[in-house]
């Protein structure tokens, strides 16, 4: 799940960056560039409400 702007959106879990095999003979990563702010892992998924308690808690 994504929080954007206060609103929960859930989501499958996907990763960072991609291939693409467009039809070609060989295939190319993708990889993400932008910038990520306070990246925080966890070793199980994360409730709607603990998102939320996260969320409301800011930096």
């Amino acid at each position: 799940a994504v929080w954007a702007k206060g609103t929960l959106h859930p989501s499958d879990a996907c990763a960072i960056g991609f291939e693409s095999h467009q039809g070609e003979a060989t295939h190319q990563a993708l990889p993400f560039f932008g910038a990520i702010d306070e990246l925080v892992l966890f070793s199980r998924a994360l409730s709607a409400e603990e998102i939320g308690r996260l969320t409301a808690a800011g930096s």
